[in-house]
């Protein structure tokens, strides 16, 4: 996307791009797991069978439970960034 930042940063700024790199995944794979979550709903819409539904739900029960997981683990790499951000003498 941006290229190897680290190739060309400054010293001292290794660990930031890192962090920011681990925070691009934790946001893509929150993109793949709203991409399953629409498929589901369309799906659901569809669905005339009750075990097919009880499957889809399923499906999505799971898919938000690790949207939730991931979603706070971004937040708080978020906040450990801004964090180590702020304490950096300027």
């Amino acid at each position: 996307m941006q290229g190897d930042l680290t190739s060309s940063a400054q010293p001292g700024f290794e660990g930031f791009f890192e962090q920011v790199k681990d925070i691009e995944n934790l946001l893509n794979t929150l993109t793949k797991l709203l991409k399953d979550l629409q498929n589901s709903n369309e799906e659901s819409k569809v669905v005339t069978k009750a075990s097919a539904m009880k499957e889809v739900k399923k499906r999505m029960d799971k898919d938000i439970n690790e949207v939730t997981k991931v979603a706070r683990l971004a937040k708080s790499k978020v906040e450990q960034l801004n964090k180590d951000v702020s304490s950096q003498p300027s």
